[in-house]
Protein backbone atom coordinates (compact mmCIF):
# COMPACT_ATOMS: atom_id res chain seq x y z
CA UNK A 1 0.00 0.00 0.00
CA UNK A 2 3.13 2.28 0.36
CA UNK A 3 4.04 1.80 -2.96
CA UNK A 4 0.41 3.12 -4.07
CA UNK A 5 0.39 6.17 -1.67
CA UNK A 6 4.03 6.96 -3.15
CA UNK A 7 3.00 7.05 -7.05
CA UNK A 8 -0.86 7.85 -6.81
CA UNK A 9 -0.77 11.77 -7.15
CA UNK A 10 2.38 11.70 -9.33
CA UNK A 11 1.86 8.52 -11.16
CA UNK A 12 0.38 10.30 -14.11
CA UNK A 13 0.97 13.90 -14.64
CA UNK A 14 -1.29 15.93 -17.28
CA UNK A 15 0.14 16.96 -20.46
CA UNK A 16 3.13 14.42 -19.81
CA UNK A 17 3.54 10.98 -21.41
CA UNK A 18 2.92 8.12 -19.29
CA UNK A 19 5.93 6.34 -20.25
CA UNK A 20 8.38 9.57 -19.49
CA UNK A 21 11.66 7.98 -17.95
CA UNK A 22 12.23 11.41 -16.28
CA UNK A 23 8.71 11.95 -14.62
CA UNK A 24 8.90 9.08 -12.61
CA UNK A 25 12.60 8.86 -11.90
CA UNK A 26 12.10 10.48 -8.04
CA UNK A 27 9.20 8.64 -7.64
CA UNK A 28 11.15 5.39 -8.17
CA UNK A 29 13.77 6.36 -5.81
CA UNK A 30 11.13 7.81 -3.19
CA UNK A 31 9.10 4.50 -3.55
CA UNK A 32 11.67 2.12 -3.42
CA UNK A 33 12.79 3.68 -0.16
CA UNK A 34 9.85 3.59 1.29
CA UNK A 35 8.65 0.06 0.89
CA UNK A 36 12.05 -0.98 2.37
CA UNK A 37 11.68 1.25 5.23
CA UNK A 38 8.27 0.00 6.02
CA UNK A 39 7.96 -3.36 4.41
CA UNK A 40 8.07 -5.20 7.66
CA UNK A 41 5.02 -3.81 9.09
CA UNK A 42 2.69 -2.75 6.06
CA UNK A 43 4.23 -6.24 3.62
CA UNK A 44 6.06 -8.73 5.97
CA UNK A 45 3.88 -9.01 8.68
CA UNK A 46 0.54 -8.82 6.76
CA UNK A 47 1.05 -9.58 3.39
CA UNK A 48 3.62 -12.48 3.66
CA UNK A 49 2.13 -13.80 6.49
CA UNK A 50 -1.51 -13.90 5.32
CA UNK A 51 -1.34 -13.33 2.22
CA UNK A 52 -4.93 -15.06 1.43
CA UNK A 53 -6.82 -13.30 3.77
CA UNK A 54 -9.74 -10.27 3.32
CA UNK A 55 -8.79 -6.95 3.89
CA UNK A 56 -11.20 -5.56 5.44
CA UNK A 57 -14.07 -5.08 3.53
CA UNK A 58 -14.14 -8.45 2.75
CA UNK A 59 -13.75 -7.85 -1.15
CA UNK A 60 -10.72 -9.25 -1.91
CA UNK A 61 -7.74 -10.45 -0.68
CA UNK A 62 -4.43 -8.69 0.50
CA UNK A 63 -2.40 -10.10 -2.10
CA UNK A 64 -5.03 -9.24 -4.67
CA UNK A 65 -5.05 -5.84 -3.29
CA UNK A 66 -2.12 -4.73 -3.41
CA UNK A 67 -1.41 -6.21 -7.41
CA UNK A 68 -4.81 -4.06 -8.34
CA UNK A 69 -3.35 -1.04 -6.89
CA UNK A 70 0.15 -1.27 -7.58
CA UNK A 71 0.28 -2.61 -11.49
CA UNK A 72 -0.40 0.28 -13.45
CA UNK A 73 2.06 2.72 -11.70
CA UNK A 74 5.69 1.98 -12.77
CA UNK A 75 7.56 3.36 -9.74
CA UNK A 76 4.87 1.14 -7.64
CA UNK A 77 5.52 -1.65 -9.29
CA UNK A 78 9.55 -0.79 -8.90
CA UNK A 79 9.06 -0.60 -4.87
CA UNK A 80 7.47 -3.91 -4.78
CA UNK A 81 10.41 -5.86 -6.64
CA UNK A 82 13.08 -4.22 -4.81
CA UNK A 83 11.45 -5.16 -1.74
CA UNK A 84 11.04 -9.19 -2.98
CA UNK A 85 14.85 -9.12 -4.14
CA UNK A 86 15.61 -7.83 -0.54
CA UNK A 87 13.56 -10.33 0.80
CA UNK A 88 15.21 -13.27 -1.80
CA UNK A 89 18.53 -12.36 -0.61
CA UNK A 90 17.74 -12.77 2.88
CA UNK A 91 18.40 -16.77 3.99
CA UNK A 92 16.29 -16.40 7.48
CA UNK A 93 13.38 -15.52 5.26
CA UNK A 94 13.87 -18.33 2.39
CA UNK A 95 13.81 -20.68 4.88
CA UNK A 96 10.51 -19.35 7.00
CA UNK A 97 8.49 -17.33 4.51
CA UNK A 98 9.29 -18.18 0.59
CA UNK A 99 7.45 -21.84 0.39
CA UNK A 100 4.19 -20.12 1.99
CA UNK A 101 4.52 -17.23 0.16
CA UNK A 102 5.58 -18.24 -3.49
CA UNK A 103 2.19 -18.31 -5.34
CA UNK A 104 1.67 -14.72 -4.62
CA UNK A 105 4.98 -14.16 -5.18
CA UNK A 106 4.94 -15.60 -8.60
CA UNK A 107 1.41 -14.36 -9.87
CA UNK A 108 2.73 -10.54 -8.62
CA UNK A 109 5.55 -11.25 -11.05
CA UNK A 110 3.22 -12.48 -13.82
CA UNK A 111 1.06 -9.60 -14.08
CA UNK A 112 4.15 -6.80 -13.59
CA UNK A 113 5.74 -9.29 -16.26
CA UNK A 114 2.86 -7.82 -18.97
CA UNK A 115 4.39 -4.14 -18.78
CA UNK A 116 7.75 -3.90 -20.64
CA UNK A 117 9.17 -1.54 -18.35
CA UNK A 118 9.33 -4.27 -15.25
CA UNK A 119 10.23 -6.82 -17.41
CA UNK A 120 13.80 -6.57 -16.74
CA UNK A 121 13.12 -6.38 -12.95
CA UNK A 122 10.64 -9.31 -12.85
CA UNK A 123 13.54 -11.08 -14.85
CA UNK A 124 16.07 -10.79 -11.63
CA UNK A 125 13.63 -11.40 -9.34
CA UNK A 126 12.93 -14.42 -10.31
CA UNK A 127 16.25 -15.92 -11.13
CA UNK A 128 16.38 -15.19 -7.33
CA UNK A 129 13.91 -17.12 -6.86
CA UNK A 130 15.66 -20.45 -9.53
CA UNK A 131 18.83 -19.92 -7.86
CA UNK A 132 18.68 -18.96 -3.80
CA UNK A 133 17.12 -21.46 -2.17
CA UNK A 134 19.77 -23.47 -1.50
CA UNK A 135 21.12 -20.32 1.06
CA UNK A 136 18.30 -21.12 3.48
CA UNK A 137 19.68 -21.46 6.64
CA UNK A 138 18.73 -24.83 8.76
CA UNK A 139 15.61 -24.27 11.11
CA UNK A 140 17.36 -24.77 13.81
CA UNK A 141 20.06 -22.54 13.17
CA UNK A 142 17.44 -20.05 11.47
CA UNK A 143 15.39 -20.62 15.68
CA UNK A 144 18.66 -19.95 17.32
CA UNK A 145 19.79 -16.62 16.23
CA UNK A 146 16.39 -15.41 15.32
CA UNK A 147 15.30 -16.21 19.35
CA UNK A 148 11.94 -17.76 17.92
CA UNK A 149 10.18 -21.09 18.08
CA UNK A 150 10.48 -22.99 15.03
CA UNK A 151 7.72 -21.93 12.17
CA UNK A 152 5.75 -25.22 11.33
CA UNK A 153 5.34 -23.76 7.81
CA UNK A 154 9.78 -24.14 7.62
CA UNK A 155 11.14 -26.83 4.81
CA UNK A 156 13.13 -29.19 6.12
CA UNK A 157 14.73 -29.85 3.26
CA UNK A 158 15.31 -26.32 1.77
CA UNK A 159 14.46 -27.68 -1.58
CA UNK A 160 11.52 -25.54 -1.81
CA UNK A 161 10.76 -27.25 -5.22
CA UNK A 162 7.15 -25.78 -6.00
CA UNK A 163 8.84 -22.28 -5.69
CA UNK A 164 11.32 -22.91 -8.11
CA UNK A 165 9.31 -25.17 -10.74
CA UNK A 166 6.81 -22.16 -10.55
CA UNK A 167 9.28 -19.57 -11.30
CA UNK A 168 10.41 -21.37 -14.17
CA UNK A 169 7.13 -21.41 -15.94
CA UNK A 170 7.41 -17.76 -15.22
CA UNK A 171 10.92 -17.44 -16.72
CA UNK A 172 9.12 -19.22 -20.04
CA UNK A 173 6.71 -17.11 -20.32
CA UNK A 174 9.04 -14.09 -19.75
CA UNK A 175 11.16 -15.42 -22.70
CA UNK A 176 8.04 -15.94 -24.89
CA UNK A 177 6.98 -12.10 -24.59
CA UNK A 178 10.24 -10.08 -23.67
CA UNK A 179 12.74 -8.82 -26.56
CA UNK A 180 15.27 -10.34 -23.49
CA UNK A 181 14.29 -13.62 -24.49
CA UNK A 182 18.17 -14.46 -25.30
CA UNK A 183 19.24 -13.25 -21.78
CA UNK A 184 16.29 -15.53 -19.77
CA UNK A 185 17.75 -18.80 -22.17
CA UNK A 186 21.17 -18.07 -21.61
CA UNK A 187 20.20 -17.99 -17.62
CA UNK A 188 18.76 -21.33 -18.35
CA UNK A 189 21.36 -22.95 -19.78
CA UNK A 190 24.16 -21.88 -16.91
CA UNK A 191 21.99 -21.92 -13.82
CA UNK A 192 23.18 -24.31 -11.43
CA UNK A 193 19.45 -24.33 -10.04
CA UNK A 194 17.88 -25.56 -13.55
CA UNK A 195 19.11 -29.56 -14.46
CA UNK A 196 18.88 -30.94 -17.80
CA UNK A 197 15.20 -32.08 -17.05
CA UNK A 198 14.37 -28.79 -16.48
CA UNK A 199 16.01 -27.50 -19.92
CA UNK A 200 14.03 -30.09 -21.35
CA UNK A 201 10.58 -28.79 -19.95
CA UNK A 202 11.96 -25.07 -21.71
CA UNK A 203 12.59 -26.62 -24.67
CA UNK A 204 9.22 -28.04 -25.04
CA UNK A 205 7.25 -24.81 -23.66
CA UNK A 206 9.11 -22.36 -26.23
CA UNK A 207 8.21 -25.45 -29.15
CA UNK A 208 4.42 -25.21 -27.95
CA UNK A 209 4.66 -21.21 -27.38
CA UNK A 210 6.32 -19.80 -30.28
CA UNK A 211 6.35 -19.72 -34.20
CA UNK A 212 8.26 -18.74 -36.95
CA UNK A 213 9.88 -16.53 -38.56
CA UNK A 214 11.98 -16.13 -35.69
CA UNK A 215 14.73 -13.14 -35.13
CA UNK A 216 18.66 -14.21 -35.56
CA UNK A 217 19.17 -12.97 -31.87
CA UNK A 218 16.20 -15.45 -30.61
CA UNK A 219 17.18 -17.80 -32.43
CA UNK A 220 20.93 -18.27 -32.34
CA UNK A 221 20.04 -18.28 -28.38
CA UNK A 222 17.40 -20.99 -28.78
CA UNK A 223 20.16 -22.97 -30.69
CA UNK A 224 22.79 -22.26 -28.22
CA UNK A 225 20.21 -23.81 -25.73
CA UNK A 226 19.50 -26.87 -27.92
CA UNK A 227 23.04 -27.11 -28.27
CA UNK A 228 24.67 -27.24 -24.64
CA UNK A 229 26.33 -30.02 -22.82
CA UNK A 230 23.34 -29.25 -20.24
CA UNK A 231 21.18 -30.33 -23.27
CA UNK A 232 23.09 -32.89 -25.15
CA UNK A 233 22.34 -34.81 -21.63
CA UNK A 234 19.05 -35.56 -22.57
CA UNK A 235 18.19 -35.40 -25.93
CA UNK A 236 18.88 -39.04 -26.43
CA UNK A 237 17.27 -40.60 -23.64
CA UNK A 238 14.23 -42.59 -23.85
CA UNK A 239 12.80 -40.87 -20.39
CA UNK A 240 10.23 -38.18 -22.04
CA UNK A 241 7.26 -38.49 -24.24
CA UNK A 242 7.31 -39.29 -28.20
CA UNK A 243 5.19 -35.58 -28.27
CA UNK A 244 7.60 -33.40 -26.23
CA UNK A 245 10.28 -35.57 -29.06
CA UNK A 246 8.22 -34.11 -31.44
CA UNK A 247 8.01 -31.05 -30.28
CA UNK A 248 11.75 -30.74 -29.50
CA UNK A 249 12.34 -31.55 -33.02
CA UNK A 250 10.30 -29.47 -34.90
CA UNK A 251 11.93 -26.52 -32.74
CA UNK A 252 15.25 -27.56 -33.77
CA UNK A 253 13.97 -27.89 -37.11
CA UNK A 254 12.41 -24.33 -37.38
CA UNK A 255 15.62 -23.16 -35.84
CA UNK A 256 18.75 -24.45 -38.19
CA UNK A 257 16.65 -23.23 -41.66
CA UNK A 258 15.94 -19.83 -39.60
CA UNK A 259 19.94 -19.68 -38.83
CA UNK A 260 20.95 -21.59 -42.56
CA UNK A 261 24.63 -22.36 -41.33
CA UNK A 262 24.93 -19.04 -39.51
CA UNK A 263 25.97 -20.72 -36.37
CA UNK A 264 28.51 -23.28 -35.59
CA UNK A 265 25.65 -25.73 -34.21
CA UNK A 266 23.72 -25.58 -37.52
CA UNK A 267 24.79 -29.48 -38.91
CA UNK A 268 23.99 -30.48 -34.42
CA UNK A 269 20.39 -28.83 -34.82
CA UNK A 270 20.09 -30.33 -38.66
CA UNK A 271 20.43 -33.83 -37.15
CA UNK A 272 18.44 -33.61 -34.22
CA UNK A 273 15.68 -31.81 -36.50
CA UNK A 274 15.54 -35.13 -37.76
CA UNK A 275 15.36 -37.22 -34.76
Amino acid sequence: MIAVAATRSTGYRRNEPRDDTSAITAELACTAASVLACGRRCLEERLVSHPNELEADGSVSRGDALLSLSRYFPAARHGVLVWLKKCLLDPGWLSTRLSRFSPTLISILKVYATYPRSQREVFEVLKLVVENPWRAIPAASYAKCDGSALSPHVQEKYELTDARKAALFALIDLAVAWHGAPEVLYFVENSKGIDASQLRHVVVQLSRKTLPPYSFRFAHAVATLLSCFKAKQIWHSETYSHEDRQLIRTLSSQIATTLRGRTIHYTYLAQLGCG
